[in-house]
This record gives C-alpha cells, sequence and structure tokens, in this order.
C-alpha cells in the first residue's frame, strides 16, 4: 500500500511536464468568513489578526479577524490613499 492510499489527505496529481506531484493538505478549517469590500485602494496586514482596507470614498476600514460576523471598525481620510503600511511602533 502507497503512501497516497494510506493517508486520504494527500492527493496526486501530474504537472505539465507530465511528472507525479504530492499535495498534502496541511490547513483544515472549520468554516470561511468572506467579506466584501468594493474596489480597494490599498491593502495591509496589521499583526496579529487584522486587515487594513483603504476605499475610494476616503476611509481606512479595520477588519478584525477574531470578531466574525461583526461590521470592520473605520476612520475617514484626507485624501484617497495611494500607499497603506502598518508599523506597531508608529514609525
Amino acid at each position: 500500500m502507497d503512501e497516497a492510499e494510506k493517508d486520504p489527505q494527500i492527493n496526486l496529481f501530474f504537472n505539465k511536464n507530465n511528472r507525479m506531484v504530492r499535495v498534502i493538505s496541511v490547513h483544515h478549517f472549520d468554516s470561511q468568513v468572506i467579506q466584501t469590500c468594493e474596489e480597494p485602494l490599498a491593502a495591509t496586514s496589521a499583526p496579529p489578526d487584522r486587515i487594513l482596507t483603504a476605499l475610494p470614498h476616503h476611509v481606512i476600514e479595520v477588519h478584525d479577524l477574531t470578531q466574525r460576523g461583526q461590521p470592520p471598525f473605520s476612520f475617514p481620510t484626507v485624501d484617497r490613499v495611494q500607499e497603506l503600511r502598518y508599523c506597531i511602533t508608529g514609525i
């Protein structure tokens, strides 16, 4: 019995050169939460579990990934965001 038959989490596929490749599933999630945002101008992560998105109507939304289903916190900007960076020390 080969390794793929022993473990159902291992899938075998062929790449474009007809070589067998092994795909191992390593992350299993209980569910998937999808949030949409309209035309983000920029985005960045804010560790440990936040995502910042800049929107065209002069707003930055803070999505807290630990608060499922909660609306994002937002704050206004003076103008459209060109680039968005996050630094924990504020530099």
